[in-house]
C-alpha cells in the first residue's frame, strides 16, 4: 500500500547529488550510469525524468520546525525515474545500439517521438515491495500519453533482475528481443531483455 507523505514531481538539477547516491546503491558498478548522462537526460528532457520525494519529518505540520536546521533536508528522494522519446524503429544492429548504457539522449531523443524509452528506474530499497515503482512508473506514462500521445514504451532489463522484469510483465510489457551479455552485474554477464508495449487508442 502506498503511503502518504509522497510526492511525484519533475526532477531539478538540485537533485542530481541524491539520485547518484541513489544509482550507486541500487546498480552494481558495471551498470551503472554517470552523472554527465542524468544531467544531459535533465537537460534534455525533462518532462521525461521524475523523482518521488518522502517526507520523513514526524512533525511536517509544526510551524515551529520550519526554519529548524534539523529538519532542513526532511524530504529525501526515494525514487526516480528518467526517459527519453523515440522514432519508432524496427529492430536491427543500430537500434539496438540506442540502448547502449550513458548513451548520449541528444543523439535519439526526438519531442515529436511516439515511443517512450524508459532508460531508468530506481526505488530506495528501504522503500522497495511498496507499489512506489509501480506508482512512479505510471505516473511518469500517464504524463507522456496525456502531454504527447505516445503509441508504445520500450525499455531494455537485464535478464536477473526479476522484480522488474513481474513490474514491466504485470504492466503488460512483452519481451521482443535479446541483446547478449549486455549488463556487466557483479555476478557475471546478464542478457538485455528489451521489452515493449503496444498503446492501443480507444
Amino acid at each position: 500500500m502506498v503511503e502518504e507523505d509522497l510526492i511525484i514531481r519533475t526532477a531539478n538539477i538540485n537533485d542530481i547529488s541524491q539520485i547518484m547516491n541513489l544509482e550507486i546503491k541500487s546498480f552494481d558498478k558495471g551498470v551503472r550510469e554517470t552523472e554527465i548522462t542524468y544531467s544531459n537526460r535533465l537537460d534534455v528532457f525533462k518532462d521525461g525524468f521524475l523523482v518521488l520525494e518522502h517526507n520523513n519529518s514526524n512533525n511536517s505540520n509544526n510551524s515551529n520546525n520550519i526554519n529548524n536546521n534539523e529538519n532542513k533536508d526532511e524530504k529525501n528522494i526515494i525514487g526516480f525515474i528518467t526517459s527519453e522519446l523515440w522514432e519508432n524503429v524496427k529492430e536491427n544492429t543500430e537500434y539496438c545500439q540506442k540502448f547502449n548504457l550513458n548513451h548520449n539522449i541528444n543523439k535519439f531523443h526526438n519531442d515529436n517521438g511516439k515511443e517512450l524509452y524508459i532508460s531508468s528506474i530506481a526505488i530506495s530499497k528501504n522503500h522497495q515491495h511498496k507499489g512506489y515503482g509501480n506508482l512512479l512508473f505510471n505516473t511518469l506514462i500517464d504524463n507522456m500519453i496525456s502531454k504527447y500521445n505516445i503509441k508504445s514504451i520500450i525499455l531494455i532489463v537485464s535478464e536477473n533482475w526479476t522484480n522488474a522484469i513481474k513490474l514491466y510483465t504485470h504492466n503488460g510489457f512483452k519481451e521482443i528481443y535479446r541483446i547478449n551479455e549486455f549488463f556487466n552485474c557483479n555476478k557475471g554477464k546478464f542478457d538485455g531483455i528489451i521489452m515493449k508495449k503496444e498503446l492501443y487508442s480507444k
